[in-house]
């Protein structure tokens, strides 16, 4: 497993470009944790309430700054609210 810690969680709006509205924590190389609340949103403007991607490993979520980094962004299989 890459050691990664931080996460985004990322939601595709009406054009197809994913917006970072939540983050959470990679705490196995299967699972992020995250706050209840941001595995569902009321955003109109969001092709789908719940978040679509995990970016892991980077610096800037703002894919116009140049950092360095080498994100990588992994789909989510399910997204559940216990």
């Amino acid at each position: 497993m890459t050691s990664f810690s931080k996460a985004a969680l990322g939601w595709v709006d009406a054009v197809g470009n994913y917006v970072f509205q939540c983050g959470g924590s990679l705490i196995s190389s299967r699972f992020v944790l995250t706050a209840a609340h941001c595995t569902h949103t009321p955003n109109k403007l969001l092709r789908d309430p719940k978040p679509q991607i995990v970016r892991l490993g980077d610096q800037n979520l703002n894919n116009n700054v140049r950092d360095n980094a080498s994100p990588i962004e992994v789909s989510i299989q399910t997204a559940s609210n216990c």
